[in-house]
């Protein structure tokens, strides 16, 4: 290292000093790199409000297999950093290898607890299925309602503020300088990073330059937009309570559960501490602490563990992890020479921390990733560079051809653009003059297509097309009729490929839920594909507050469009209809464009008409239930009746529920859950583009009557005799032969 009043010069400068900064300048240094780290307060970061789970096992989610061998990699890690840490540091650590206990409180809790175990097993993990008497064996203080769980013996924890706290020391001993500021600009010579410029005015000048600020990784001045790591701030509230010495021990290990379709966990320290988490919310950087994030965990703990009310509440805060679209964190060599990205680990941060550390200094000595980090370098989300001639011979994605099938059916609806009706029925007119004078085919010679036989577009009643058979909202045009929301995606590129494979045009937004000037939230999801934003009031109890909500989104997003959502029961999430009409009547005087979420009571949609509401939105049955259209009698009523869009919202669970929707007569779809939940999102987005489609075709088409006994489809007299000798079907015969 060289040091002038100007400045320091370093063979490796890192920015941030959380765990994942702290650990990569750690075993830098080790290496033999002249290492420093950037950050006005090192050792702190997601870590203070981290549980410290260590929980590849229970952490699982559909699609996330690659994301498992990398946590399973880095957890088997943990006693030997941990004793290494310790004996550098001299302190402890906190680490526990003390197990998990994961358990359900009702029947559907259960049910999403058995498919997690199924795909665990299918993984080839190590878990137990409990009943639950036997988990209430295992922790006395769970509730008596505990209906199963799944015992994971290799999910442990550590206390991640003490693991800082070693870190640092140990980097201190290590050799490694700080500089308590924050990095304002990258340093650039030519096109490699050579370091930053802190607030303080400090040019930290380095070799190479890693950037681990965590959800701050993407805000560093003087990059292309494009190499700045696609990380955004997913704000957690954690609770701490503190468990007196005559109530030990209060829980054994740590201890997870869904409540009312929520992840709320519980883990206990040795020294009496319990951390009670988390929230996750899509706030920007946002860390205040709520009362109804306070008041939603200890809610969903005390269902769990009903003597927790009894404990002191020693401290509440709020964090933020640093969320990536795949939410997989970021390891190794950027696109900018000179620049490695160690970032957006989002929830397993703490359980990353080894593995990460070992990954960046193998790629900082000038060496190769292990097989597990591979598959996660910044590189995946780089945009690949202009295609060479080659190239332009590949078929296009499937995707891409959607929206492009897309965009052209929207230009079928404004004629005066190119590529518009008057400008395809000349190129059509053109063909067909081409197809004139050439000449006629023999008879027999078809030319073989690839894909089989070529069909034109269906046509149904009146010779309509489906490109022109849109939904008119308001008199704006959709030409697709599924309308997607996007809660419980399983991260934002999930998200993203479902809503291409679903062709929607039209997406709901929980304005409560989400931070407009973000970069890379879902709001840059659906602006980067054109797809339009409706934002929704989810979460409002009251018509104030909805209407506050809507006004808020109109003036965030410069949209008078709102999904108006009044919620009665926080356990049924079922409608408040009177709150409902009046917010909208309060709505729909103060120039918005309304669709309500309501019951599937025609009395109340058509009063809902009446105020104005420029489409109805009735549930088939509660939110994320999945039970279908529970009565269809009454969907039938409301459609009948309605003078604007029907659109089923909310109790969708498969393909088939949509399909009976449309075929009921409503207009449109509109469904979150049964995508984003489902084990592949992305196909099932597709299999409910076609079932809207299907249902709307058999609608037009119009079904047969039902009837009570059998109508043969073919004539069961007169049939052709095919046995000369012997009389046909059905037939008389004179003289009874």
């Amino acid at each position: 290292m060289h040091a002038s009043a100007r400045g320091s010069t370093y063979d490796v400068l890192v920015i941030g000093g959380g765990v994942i900064g702290l650990v990569t300048a750690w075993r830098a240094a080790q290496r033999g790199l002249a290492a420093a780290v950037a950050d006005p307060a090192p050792g702190g970061g997601a870590a203070r409000a981290a549980a410290g789970m260590l929980a590849p096992v229970t952490e699982l989610h559909h699609g996330e297999q690659a994301l498992l061998a990398l946590n399973l990699a880095s957890a088997r890690r943990y006693p030997e950093f941990t004793a290494e840490l310790e004996e550098a540091s001299g302190r402890d650590t906190g680490y526990r290898a003390c197990g998990t206990l994961a358990v359900a409180l009702d029947a559907d809790d259960r049910a999403h607890l058995r498919e997690l175990h199924l795909l665990q097993q299918r993984c080839g993990l190590e878990t137990r299925w409990l009943t639950g008497r036997e988990c209430r064996r295992l922790e006395p203080m769970l509730a008596p309602g505990v209906q199963g769980g799944l015992r994971v013996d290799g999910d442990h924890q550590t206390d991640p503020r003490r693991l800082a706290a070693a870190l640092l020391t140990a980097c201190e001993r290590a050799g490694v300088a700080f500089h308590r500021a924050g990095a304002v600009t990258a340093l650039r010579a030519g096109e490699r990073v050579t370091g930053a410029e802190l607030a303080d005015g400090t040019r930290a000048v380095a070799d190479q330059t890693v950037l681990a600020a965590g959800s701050f990784s993407g805000r560093l001045a003087g990059l292309p937009e494009a190499a700045l790591p696609p990380v955004r701030p997913v704000k957690g509230q954690v609770l701490r309570l503190r468990v007196p010495a005559a109530y030990r021990p209060f829980l054994s290990r740590t201890v997870r559960a869904v409540v009312r379709g929520g992840h709320v966990y519980l883990v206990p320290r040795e020294n009496g501490e319990l951390v009670v988490g988390a929230t996750t919310e899509e706030l920007g950087f946002d860390t205040t602490v709520t009362a109804g994030g306070v008041y939603e965990l200890l809610r969903d703990a005390h269902e769990l563990v009903p003597g927790i009310t009894e404990l002191p509440l020693v401290e509440t805060t709020a964090g933020l992890r640093p969320g990536s679209p795949d939410n997989a964190p970021l390891l190794g060599p950027t696109a900018v020479p000179g620049l490695h990205a160690a970032t957006g680990h989002h929830r397993n941060g703490v359980l990353l921390t080894p593995l990460t550390g070992d990954v960046m200094a193998e790629v900082l000595t000038g060496g190769a990733p292990p097989a597990e980090a591979r598959p996660f370098s910044p590189l995946r989300f780089t945009p690949s560079p202009r295609s060479s001639p080659h190239d332009r011979h590949r078929e296009p994605h499937p995707l891409r051809l959607r929206q492009r099938g897309a965009a052209r059916r929207r230009a079928r609806h404004h004629p005066g653009r190119p590529g518009g009706l008057a400008h395809r029925r000349a190129r059509r007119g053109g063909r067909r003059r081409q197809r004139e004078r050439r000449p006629a085919r023999p008879v027999g010679r078809h030319r073989a297509r690839r894909g089989g036989p070529r069909r034109g577009p269906h046509r149904g009643a009146g010779g309509l097309t489906m490109a022109d058979d849109v939904l008119t909202i308001a008199g704006t045009a959709f030409t697709s009729r599924l309308i997607m929301g996007t809660g419980g995606a399983p991260s934002l590129e999930v998200l993203e490929r479902a809503l291409l494979a679903s062709g929607t045009e039209l997406t709901t937004v929980a304005m409560r839920r989400l931070d407009p000037s973000v970069r890379g939230s879902v709001l840059s999801v659906l602006e980067r594909h054109g797809i339009r934003v409706l934002p929704n009031t989810a979460g409002c109890y009251t018509a104030g507050e909805a209407v506050l909500t809507a006004r808020l989104a109109r003036e965030a997003l410069g949209t008078d469009w709102v999904k108006l959502e009044v919620i009665a029961d926080e356990r049924t999430l079922l409608p408040d209809p009177i709150e409902l009409l009046d917010a909208a009547e309060i709505l729909v005087d103060d120039g918005f464009t309304v669709l309500p979420y309501t019951n599937d009571d025609p009395v109340l949609a058509r009063r809902l008409e009446d105020a104005g509401c420029a489409a109805i939105m009735p549930l088939g049955s509660p939110i994320g239930s999945g039970l279908g259209i529970r009565n269809p009698h009454n969907f039938q009523l409301i459609t009948e009746r309605a003078g604007v869009p029907v659109i089923l919202d909310a109790g969708a669970g498969t393909a088939s529920d949509a399909a009976l929707a449309m075929e009921l007569g409503c207009s449109a779809v509109m469904l979150a859950s049964a995508v984003t939940r489902a084990q592949e999102p992305v196909l099932m987005a597709e299999a409910m583009r076609h079932a809207v489609e299907a249902g709307r075709l058999a609608h037009r088409a119009g079904r047969i009557p039902r009837r009570h006994f059998a109508e043969a489809s073919s004539p069961v007299s007169g049939l052709a005799a095919l046995d000369p000798e012997r009389p046909a079907f059905g037939s008389f015969s004179p003289s009874g032969a």
